[in-house]
């Protein structure tokens, strides 16, 4: 699941292509300005902000909240879970701050001299990393003890920091915000290599440099807030594709997390629920067989296929309804294409 927050709204997504808008009225009574945003397998965690106070505020669904627990009177930008532990990180003063707790109730916090702030943090195959000013990067296999190394930053580049991180794919990928911005890979958090302008297609027009300030990995690929708050999705964190989320308009999303299902953005607080689960599976022939799972009970949704995810050519093949299981189609015309992708969507 993947969520998003912003101010008076939610959005959620089970895809993060397809998205439900919600307003969250007296709900929004309870939760502070969001500052950074999690899940866990229970749980989302929002990083929220009361005056100059921070603190943790959980939420079953993205949209119903409980009542904030004090972290510091400090500055925490993002936060993760993994192996029973959140990790937030921010700057104190000058310095990096890492804060950590099993529940999202209790914490604790360790501050590091002569580093700049920390602004984004992930965890990956049993590895935390979190990046920040300068190109710093911090690893633990624990959450709780630290090693520090530097990202291959060009001095030329500017800005001259690190926003966003996420693991996924069996990589973590980084970015340097701004057009034409660098996206950084890494197989272990240490060792990391650099594309600059990567490239990213907008409906089918391709361009340079995804300007992503923001990412997360849910459902098997990167999901990124761009520039004007638009989204886009990556298999491997270089090539993207773009969506136009907010209709020409700048919406300033703060973060991005996926759990259960959901995608959740702040702010606004927006809350997108996935709908669809697509499986693809060979069969004999030369066939392909479509399963779609979850979805609205009662609800229409078509099959498109494409053999060239770079362009906007989706054809629909089949309408379907969700009667409660999983709906299988076989597409016999797979036989005389080399390769073709398919997508779910709602009519």
């Amino acid at each position: 699941n993947n969520s998003s927050m912003g101010a008076d709204v939610a959005l959620t997504s089970r895809d993060g292509l397809n998205w439900t808008l919600h307003q969250l009225g007296t709900n929004l009574a309870q939760l502070g300005a969001v500052r950074a945003l999690t899940s866990s397998p229970s749980n989302f965690l929002a990083v929220t902000a009361f005056g100059t106070n921070l603190a943790a505020q959980l939420s079953l669904d993205g949209i119903t909240w409980s009542r904030p627990t004090r972290i510091a009177a400090t500055e925490l930008f993002s936060a993760t879970w993994a192996d029973g532990l959140y990790v937030a990180v921010g700057v104190s003063g000058t310095n990096s701050l890492i804060a950590s707790s099993p529940d999202g109730s209790n914490w604790t916090s360790r501050v590091w001299t002569n580093y700049g702030g920390l602004n984004a943090i992930t965890c990956g195959n049993g590895t935390f990393v979190a990046v920040g000013e300068g190109g710093v990067a911090f690893t633990s296999t624990n959450g709780l003890d630290w090693i520090t190394q530097l990202l291959p930053i060009n001095p030329a580049w500017f800005p001259q920091y690190v926003n966003t991180v996420a693991y996924g794919n069996g990589a973590f990928v980084a970015s340097v915000p701004g057009h034409g911005g660098p996206i950084f890979t890494s197989a272990d958090g240490a060792h990391w290599e650099a594309y600059l302008n990567p490239p990213i297609t907008w409906w089918g027009v391709s361009e340079v440099g995804p300007e992503v300030w923001k990412m997360a990995f849910g459902e098997g690929l990167f999901f990124a807030i761009c520039e004007g708050g638009n989204l886009a999705a990556s298999a491997d964190g270089v090539t993207w594709v773009g969506e136009y989320l907010s209709g020409g308009a700048f919406i300033p999303f703060n973060d991005l997390a996926c759990g259960n299902g959901v995608f959740v953005t702040v702010p606004p607080l927006w809350v997108y629920t996935m709908n669809f689960s697509l499986t693809v599976t060979r069969g004999s022939p030369e066939t392909s067989r479509v399963t779609v799972n979850r979805g609205t009970l009662g609800q229409t949704y078509k099959i498109q296929r494409t053999t060239d995810l770079r362009g906007s050519n989706w054809v629909d093949l089949v309408t379907l309804t969700n009667t409660g299981s999983p709906a299988n189609w076989v597409d016999v015309g797979a036989t005389n294409y080399p390769r073709r992708f398919y997508r779910v969507v709602s009519p």
